[in-house]
């Protein structure tokens, strides 16, 4: 998609950043113990399994039990690679932006006292 002359994309990598603690932060707590987390999930599905079905049926849950939480965790696994990402990006992008600034060397546009006009990026 074409932007008009003068549009721009503006990110604020602080917004950025804190968006990736959120979301790594969010995935550690429901990978933990916590209520509704994965071995929340887990320890609730073993004891219906063990209280509710009959020794026969006890390795068929199990196996049920066993690949959905590997599932859930892999997946939060994965947002936590995200909310990582997010971070790494928005540092980078700060960093990108004092590097930009410490190499700005101002060109006047006139060769008279007058307004100067400076490049931008």
């Amino acid at each position: 998609m074409a932007f008009a002359p003068g549009d721009r994309i503006i990110i604020d990598p602080a917004y950025v950043h804190s968006v990736g603690q959120q979301v790594k932060a969010d995935a550690q707590k429901l990978m933990g113990s916590e209520p509704e987390g994965v071995q929340d999930f887990q320890n609730t599905l073993t004891r219906i399994n063990n209280t509710n079905f009959p020794t026969q049926l006890y390795s068929t849950f199990y196996q049920f039990i066993n690949i959905h939480t590997t599932g859930f965790t892999q997946l939060f696994q994965d947002r936590q690679h995200i909310g990582d990402a997010l971070q790494d990006s928005a540092n980078a992008t700060e960093e990108n932006e004092i590097k930009t600034m410490a190499t700005f060397k101002p060109t006047p546009s006139t060769n008279f006292d007058g307004p100067e006009q400076f490049p931008i990026g």
